[in-house]
């Protein structure tokens, strides 16, 4: 998840969603949409005999290569929504002793299984050690953002002296480097708006604008993390206010087209595999409705899991779903 991307939205029927773009190397073929019921039990670590029972179903997206369920997003029963994004070189391990030492990449079943709201997940995340686990390869340096139907976004960092919680945040993560960083970066580009810049005389020559969106001009358009996490902050302020779900789930992808990553852009020319990073699936989860949407690279369809319909199935076993990743297309006559 070398690229990801992240924000919340809320809708004018008093729906609240968290959104991000999943971004990765190589394929998500071994993906799963993962159905997590209650009292599942869940690994923190993936060296120890370390386990949790859940006390809430999830849904999210599994990467489905392990024995226990390593969740990059997810939302639970209470509408508790999590999203975990790269966060290299600035992520702290092993910084206290705690509770719990969970590994980086498993924290999210573990959160979204035992915390109802953000005040639990606050209480939560203090009793937890950060680990890295490098005899396992399994380093997974990341940082985290929470949302659940109160509307706040909280962000949480593994850094030195344990998980920093930031409440009340503007709901937009990315990457490296830290969040309060990334809001100092904002104030270079003060001045940006969704408005023409009008026309000014400069040495009794009047400038003016050559096409629209010059609002915009001097954002950065390359796809490193400050620059996307400056393109997502200006884009969510000001994406107008969504009727409901569907225009919620429409609206967030029109926006998450602003740091979308394309095929071709970041290559990795290993000679053993080389290969492309791109964004490879766009993930929208709501609060209220905890429904969990997503398309993929390869197709663009909106699909849709609901938890709510899954715990009245009488789900008991972890479910794994296989996303449809080749393109679908409706032929009209």
């Amino acid at each position: 998840m070398g690229a990801c991307s992240s924000f919340t939205c809320s809708s004018a029927d008093g729906r609240h969603f968290l959104g991000r773009t999943y971004d990765e190397y190589g394929t998500i073929d071994a993906n799963r949409v993962a159905v997590i019921p209650r009292g599942h039990s869940v690994a923190l670590t993936f060296t120890g005999d370390e386990r949790q029972a859940t006390d809430y179903a999830v849904v999210g997206m599994d990467v489905a290569m392990f024995p226990t369920p390593l969740l990059t997003d997810g939302v639970n029963e209470h509408g508790l929504m999590g999203a975990m994004l790269y966060f290299p070189h600035y992520c702290k391990f092993n910084t206290r002793r705690a509770d719990y030492d969970v590994n980086a990449g498993l924290l999210l079943p573990f959160v979204l299984g035992k915390a109802a709201n953000l005040d639990e997940v606050e209480k939560l995340l203090k009793h937890v050690n950060v680990i890295d686990e490098p005899s396992t390869g399994m380093t997974l340096p990341h940082h985290y953002i929470f949302s659940d139907p109160s509307g706040e976004a909280i962000v949480a960092e593994p850094l030195e002296g344990g998980l920093k919680v930031y409440r009340h945040t503007m709901g937009v993560l990315t990457n490296s480097p830290d969040y309060n960083w990334h809001l100092t970066n904002l104030n270079n580009y003060l001045g940006t708006s969704n408005r023409a810049k009008p026309a000014q005389l400069v040495n009794g020559h009047e400038i003016s604008e050559m096409g629209e969106g010059s609002g915009w001009f001097g954002l950065p358009g390359d796809y490193s993390p400050a620059s996307r996490f400056v393109r997502l902050a200006f884009a969510k302020d000001c994406m107008p206010e969504p009727a409901d779900e569907t225009d919620a789930v429409t609206k967030m992808l029109n926006t998450f087209a602003t740091v979308d990553v394309p095929m071709g852009i970041m290559y990795d020319p290993d000679e053993a595999a080389p290969h492309y990073e791109q964004t490879q699936c766009t993930i929208i989860m709501c609060a209220e409705s905890k429904r969990y949407y997503f398309t993929s690279a390869t197709n663009s369809r909106v699909c849709v899991v609901d938890l709510d319909e899954e715990i009245s199935e009488g789900t008991t076993e972890l479910k794994l779903i296989k996303p449809p990743l080749q393109q679908d297309i409706l032929q009209l006559k």
